[in-house]
């Protein structure tokens, strides 16, 4: 055993650290693709504790933490990946999202703002940003973003949705059938996208359509 012990603590000594937590960064990422959420979130954490100055694994971390609604260290990882990498797109969605949560709404608008001046055809930060002006009760905004993110993608299911249900509210009833169906066609079990329909064809009298 003394021996066993003696050659372990030698090899352990041999192995750069920086170099293991890149590995576990990396493999972190396989995992991740894998759907090995669980797995990939322990071994980013990892990798964030061995890796200084690395923004990609501050990123990883930051999406972990997120994921498990650990939202002020989602924030502080996401922030420190964005100090180290000003221009990363996906680091200032992570931020909103994690900003979003704690319901700090014009931090949130910031760096949604910021992720599609970086990428602006990435159709969930403008679904992300129309909600949360939902929320601060900007619809004009809202509605812009929600049907910027179906120009990008017209099979987005929740943008048609919450955009049919904005519209049913300011009682613009045609408008609102068309997203609600589009909804319906892009996600047929999507349920409550059914009811959203059903109650506008029960306001428009048509009672068999409902």
């Amino acid at each position: 055993d003394d021996t066993v012990e003696k050659v372990a603590d030698r090899v352990e000594g041999q192995i750069d650290s920086q170099a293991h937590a890149t590995a576990l960064r990396n493999l972190s990422k396989v995992l991740a693709w894998a759907g090995k959420t669980d797995e990939a979130e322990q071994l980013a954490i990892q990798a964030q504790a061995g890796i200084e100055g690395d923004p990609e694994a501050e990123y990883q971390a930051g999406s972990a933490y997120l994921n498990r609604n650990e939202f002020e260290k989602a924030i502080e990882s996401f922030e420190q990946s964005l100090e180290l990498q000003p221009g990363n797109p996906q680091a200032h969605f992570g931020l909103a999202k994690a900003l979003d949560s704690i319901q700090d709404f014009a931090g949130a608008i910031d760096h949604y703002l910021q992720a599609i001046a970086l990428d602006p055809q990435n159709d969930d930060s403008h679904y992300n940003l129309a909600r949360v002006y939902e929320e601060v009760e900007e619809f004009g905004k809202a509605e812009e973003h929600y049907r910027a993110a179906i120009v990008i993608n017209p099979q987005h299911f929740f943008s048609h949705n919450n955009l049919g249900s904005l519209l049913a509210g300011q009682n613009r009833l045609d408008d609102a059938q068309r997203h609600f169906l589009a909804a319906v066609k892009a996600k047929p079990d999507l349920s409550h996208s059914h009811v959203n329909l059903g109650l506008i064809y029960e306001m428009q009298g048509q009672a068999r359509e409902a």
